[in-house]
């Protein structure tokens, strides 16, 4: 007699499931890339739409670079440093690690705080006094516009403050702010720089009164000098009333001189004090106000902090339309009223004048025509046309072609969210069913513990949770209509089923494997 034994096909169920996570994962990452329908470009106008005309843009930036450097001052050492051989001075070392950086500026600005009187001796504080040849260096190190405002200006007297533009200007700076040499030249200046005009103006602190006179730095002022040099003083901790305004009558003539940038200089604050002091704030808000686009300020010999101030400018209002001409009125031609002539009883008719008489004739009198009144109209039921009325017959109805309906626009390519939600449904379903069976096939045997019956509810118990949420994510792919195709997180039925899937599909492999390995031990 011959014995067969059972053979036991082991399925490797953990490849299998591991298959085909690993194909979901590439059809999940293939429809992540997919192209989706593209948004419309700036430049691309969509079907059956208009563009409104973009309103003409003010140009309200400036392609400038703009540097500012001071205070430049020569006190008595420096002065003993630049001195040659020959008696001569040369203060062009001073900046040669600095020219670079002021020649690659469009435009740079300096205010020399000191004086060029012309004549010796050469001094530095408390009243300075510097060689001409200063400016001249200076202005070959790469600065464009000198400011003379500030409070040693006056150190060599009115005379000094005015030979002090000579020799500027003689040196090559063709914009000096802060002095003028007659009355009748303008206080400020206007440069064109890289085809922007740029307004300057300085203005520099004053000390206060000494005797009913202004003094300027502790000295008494020139009574002249108020109308040469640019200045204000302080008054009970604000600016002079008629001083600020006149700072802001020269911000207004460079308005009005056609400046399209207008940059302030001033000297003010106290020195070595890290901060700007209220008043001088004060001031430089309402600059800002008036028309100031940049403010530059020295004399605290101390880096402070940079601000922005923020004011309502006026929009320049639209040019008004040119009148157009009206166009001329059409003549108005009135309809010619109907004259009641006389009618001839034989016009029209052929007669034999030998044979036939004319009848006579004469105009018949006039008689007002006698007004009947309406009778009410009788209800007409539906199809039926009243006596006396016109029907236009078939050639006379106009064609009327009914309009189609339009159909509702086809949502947004969206499927693949979609196919996703279906393939983890798909998977979610697979694994319960399988592990539904398979638990139907441990029953079947004899020999199970209390805790085995009790793993094997819980287990059922949990593949049916999956069965129903693959049963809501079907449903749920079934219900949706709108796909946006800028889907950022998938519906929360399919995430909660794939984790479901992903979980339920370990937990039965690994009671699976365990199963194999007892029967296998069992069979051993």
């Amino acid at each position: 007699m011959r014995h067969t034994k059972k053979k036991k096909v082991r399925i490797k169920w953990g490849r299998f499931l591991l298959s085909l996570f690993v194909l979901c994962a590439v059809v999940l990452a293939g429809l992540l890339f997919w192209p989706l329908p593209s948004k419309p470009t700036e430049n691309e106008v969509p079907a059956n739409n208009t563009v409104d005309p973009e309103p003409p843009k003010v140009q309200t930036e400036f392609p400038l670079r703009i540097r500012c450097v001071g205070d430049i001052m020569t006190h008595g050492r420096n002065i003993v440093g630049a001195e040659q051989g020959d008696g001569t001075y040369d203060f062009s070392d001073n900046y040669v690690y600095v020219d670079k950086y002021l020649k690659d500026a469009d435009v740079t600005l300096g205010n020399f705080e000191t004086t060029f009187s012309g004549k010796k001796p050469y001094d530095g504080y408390p009243r300075f006094n510097a060689p001409e040849i200063l400016a001249k260096n200076v202005f070959d190190a790469g600065v464009d516009v000198a400011f003379t405002s500030n409070n040693h200006m006056l150190d060599t007297g009115l005379a000094g403050a005015l030979n002090t533009v000579k020799v500027l200007r003689e040196a090559g700076f063709d914009t000096v702010v802060g002095t003028r040499t007659d009355t009748n030249d303008p206080r400020s200046a206007i440069k064109e720089v890289s085809g922007v005009k740029i307004g300057f103006v300085a203005f520099t602190y004053e000390t206060r009164i000494v005797n009913g006179s202004r003094t300027m730095n502790g000295s008494t002022m020139d009574k002249d000098a108020p109308d040469y040099i640019n200045s204000f003083r302080y008054d009970n901790g604000k600016i002079y009333k008629e001083h600020e305004e006149n700072i802001l009558k020269e911000i207004q003539w460079c308005k009005d001189n056609g400046a399209e940038l207008i940059v302030c200089y001033f000297h003010w604050g106290t020195e070595y004090k890290s901060t700007p002091d209220q008043v001088d704030k004060d001031l430089a808000k309402k600059c800002a106000e008036a028309g100031a686009d940049i403010i530059f300020a020295s004399h605290p010999h101390i880096m402070q902090p940079i601000e922005t101030i923020e004011v309502e400018v006026p929009y320049p209002p639209e040019p008004e339309p040119e009148p157009q001409p009206e166009p001329e009125p059409e003549p108005i031609v009135e309809p010619e009223e109907p004259i009641n002539e006389p009618v001839d009883p034989n016009a029209g008719i052929e007669i034999d004048e030998e044979d036939t008489p004319l009848a006579p004739f004469a105009p018949a009198p006039y008689a007002p025509a006698e007004v009947t009144p309406a009778e009410p109209e009788e209800e007409i039921e539906e199809n039926e046309t009243p006596e006396g009325t016109f029907t236009p017959n078939e050639t006379e109805v106009a064609e009327i072609t009914p309009i189609a309906p339009v159909e509702p626009a086809t949502p947004a390519a969206g499927g693949g969210w979609a196919l996703i939600n279906l393939i983890l449904a798909a998977v979610a379903a697979l694994s319960a069913i399988f592990a539904l069976t398979a638990k139907k096939d441990e029953e079947d045997e004899d020999g199970q513990s209390e805790e085995d019956e009790d793993k094997a509810k819980k287990h059922r118990l949990a593949k049916a949770g999956a069965a129903a949420v693959a049963v809501a994510a079907i449903v749920t792919f079934l219900l949706t209509e709108d796909m946006s195709q800028n889907m950022v997180m998938v519906d929360k039925w399919t995430l909660l089923m794939g984790l479901y899937a992903i979980g339920d599909g370990l937990f039965t492999y690994n009671a699976r494997k365990g199963k194999d390995e007892e029967e296998e031990k069992a069979n051993a």
